[in-house]
């Protein structure tokens, strides 16, 4: 369980991550 509660948090993380990209750029356009 709390191998998979690992990879849960590193997705997120991911996704957060991914977000805030996406954000970056359509703040710079």
């Amino acid at each position: 369980e709390s191998i998979a509660k690992a990879i849960e948090e590193k997705i997120s993380g991911e996704q957060r991550r991914y977000l805030l990209n996406e954000q970056l750029k359509a703040i710079k356009k």
